[in-house]
Formats: C-alpha cells, sequence, structure tokens
C-alpha cells in the first residue's frame, strides 16, 4: 500500500480576507490606543502643574496674609482729619483769585481752566498768548 502524504489544503479565500481585516483592525485599534494613552499622559501631567501652582499660590497668599495682619496689628490708628470749624482752611496761595487778571505767569492749565469756566469754545486747542489774548 502506498503511504498517503499529506497536501496542503487551500485556505478559504473569504476567510483569508476576514482575517486580514481583522489584523488591520486590530492595528488601528492599537494606535488609537497608544495616542489615547499619550494624551492621557499629558492630561495628568498638566493637572499635577495646575495642583502645584494652585498650592504654591494658596501658600503666598497665606503669606501675604500673615504679613498684612502682623503689619495691622502693629500699625498705629491713622488720624481722622477734624471737619467743622476748628479745620484749617485752605490757604490764599492754593485758591486762585476771582478778581485777578490772567497774565504771563500763569500756567497754560491755569488760562485752560478759567476759560472753561467763562464758557469759552475751542481753547483747548489755543497756545498760551492766545489764551490770554481771548481771557482779557
Amino acid at each position: 500500500m502506498a503511504k498517503k502524504t499529506p497536501g496542503k489544503k487551500k485556505a478559504d479565500p473569504a476567510l483569508v480576507k476576514l482575517i486580514k481585516k481583522q489584523e488591520a483592525l486590530v492595528l488601528d485599534l492599537t494606535a488609537q490606543l497608544k495616542k489615547q494613552g499619550k494624551k492621557l499622559k499629558r492630561s495628568e501631567a498638566a493637572r499635577e502643574d495646575l495642583e502645584r501652582r494652585v498650592e504654591k499660590h494658596k501658600t503666598r497668599a497665606k503669606a501675604a496674609k500673615r504679613k498684612y495682619q502682623a503689619i495691622k496689628d502693629h500699625q498705629e490708628p491713622r488720624p481722622v482729619p477734624k471737619i467743622g470749624p476748628d479745620s484749617p482752611l485752605p490757604t490764599t496761595d492754593t485758591v486762585p483769585e476771582e478778581n485777578t487778571a490772567p497774565d504771563d505767569s500763569w500756567t497754560v492749565a491755569r488760562l485752560r481752566t478759567e476759560a472753561r469756566s467763562r464758557g469759552l469754545a475751542g481753547y483747548s486747542r489755543l497756545t498760551k498768548a492766545q489764551l490770554l489774548e481771548a481771557l482779557r
């Protein structure tokens, strides 16, 4: 009797096609999983960084609060200004006299203020000489 040698069986083409599709799908899903893993690591690192920064700011805020409280505890109260008949009045050199006419000693700002109070139009574009002339 002759021995039968087993031969190679031909694979079903539909089955081969299905296996190749599944292998491609596995490779695609593996790549997506790696990508998502990298995103997760980055987001975890960002979260940890944010937590460190929040803690740092909390620590600074607590230190500033302690410093403010220490200053506040050792500070003398500020005097309250008196308002009434005994309160100091402004001196005459700080308040311009109403009856004096504008002259060359006046600043442009003071001349413009006077022009505004008199209701002159376009005073902001005038030079000092033009303001003096308009106010005389």
